[in-house]
């Protein structure tokens, strides 16, 4: 027991060190403090004027809007297991340390949950309080009910996943998802002064998530599967974060990822040519764009970054609305001017030698091709919220 909880400490040890290097390496803080500390002192700014209530764009906040965003908050938790491929050597031979190291993973998660929740609704209190009329029971209940669901839709993820790949995955995720939420609105939308209602909630949460982590302790027979869910999970964001940071001098770094076993893409299967004329650019632009719709996680995120400014574009006062549509235009083309420089620094293109002017002119085409469509629904939205 006291073997596992050393190996366990050691690696969540080592993971914060990994992470610590990695921005006081990638991050150029003499630069970025330029951003930082505006930053910051914009979002003291407007956090105080909400709890003093002279934060008129507040006022115009629907309640049912922070439900809905609560909720997308609820499911974006992951469980982070901290196992390794070598594992495979020792510690899997002994199903009771593979059961510990488990429980310390999942005990792990929840705490980092639990700390995530009291951030989520530390910032969005003011609000509740003070223009939603929430009483102090009401918002600790609130936080109760988000801390455990979160905590329950992060099982709910990894049992998809470890049954489930690909599309298949994002259907079933969707479906279950699009179900749930008319089960979260009750005690955070229709009965959020009822106390009874709210712990019989409450209680049903802590029933299922006690059944279900106990069987997740039993699964180990996807312990390959766990290991590159492990690898992901720690690196996630890392990637996208050295990327961008080049931007501003960083280092140029790259992060090797663990692949799973080949399977037929869920589109583009049986492709033909996007382009007539066939030229170094053409293709590029063609690689870049079949790449990109047929990796799910990278289109789930930029789905979900769309999804997010949308929101806010819909929330927030009209004279904020361009302000976030500008942030929108700059924080969507950074991620794809990533995600291409990220696929020109693939093995496969690494073989051939490029002209440079011929892959900057492809970037901006298949940059501006993916750019296309969420600029046009932007527009839409905007021209829809300014007749409304």
């Amino acid at each position: 027991m006291k073997k596992m909880i050393t190996i366990f400490a050691k690696r969540v040890q080592l993971e914060w060190r990994y992470k610590l290097r990695l921005w006081t390496g990638v991050i150029d803080w003499v630069v970025w403090l330029y951003l930082l500390i505006p930053l910051i002192g914009i979002g003291i700014y407007h956090y105080t004027t909400l709890w003093n209530q002279t934060a008129a764009w507040a006022e115009h906040i629907p309640y049912l809007y922070l439900v809905i965003g609560v909720f997308f908050y609820s499911i974006s938790g992951r469980l982070h297991l901290f196992v390794e491929k070598a594992d495979q050597l020792f510690l899997i031979q002994n199903e009771s340390w593979v059961r510990q190291l488990m429980r310390w993973s999942i005990l792990y998660s929840f705490i980092v949950n639990v700390f995530q929740t009291v951030v989520t609704t530390g910032a969005i209190a003011p609000i509740l309080i003070n223009y939603i009329d929430f009483s102090l029971v009401s918002l600790s209940l609130l936080f109760l009910v988000l801390t455990l669901f979160r905590f329950l839709m992060m099982g709910i993820e990894d049992m998809i996943s470890i049954f489930v790949q690909g599309w298949k995955r994002l259907l079933i995720l969707g479906v279950a998802y699009g179900g749930i939420f008319g089960l979260f609105l009750l005690p955070t939308y229709f009965y959020t002064e009822q106390v009874v209602v709210q712990l019989l909630f409450l209680f049903i949460l802590s029933l299922m998530i006690s059944i279900g982590w106990k069987r997740r302790e039993k699964i180990a027979w996807s312990f390959e599967e766990d290991c590159i869910r492990a690898s992901e999970r720690k690196n996630s964001g890392v990637q996208v974060l050295m990327t961008s940071a080049m931007y501003i001098g960083a280092p140029d770094m790259t992060i090797k990822k663990q692949k799973r076993k080949k399977k037929r893409p869920w589109i583009f299967r049986q492709s033909t040519l996007l382009f007539k004329q066939r030229s170094t650019q053409n293709g590029l632009v063609e690689l870049y764009l079949k790449s990109f719709i047929r990796n799910w996680k990278l289109l789930l995120s930029f789905i979900q970054l769309q999804l997010v400014f949308f929101y806010a574009v819909f929330v927030l006062p009209y004279w904020v609305k361009w302000g976030v549509a500008a942030v929108f235009i700059f924080v969507l083309y950074s991620f794809l001017a990533a995600t291409w420089m990220e696929m020109q620094k693939s093995p496969f293109l690494q073989m051939f030698r490029l002209d440079e002017l011929e892959a900057m002119k492809a970037s901006r085409k298949g940059v501006l091709y993916l750019m296309v469509p969420s600029l046009t629904l932007l527009g839409i939205l905007m021209l829809m919220l300014s007749i409304l």
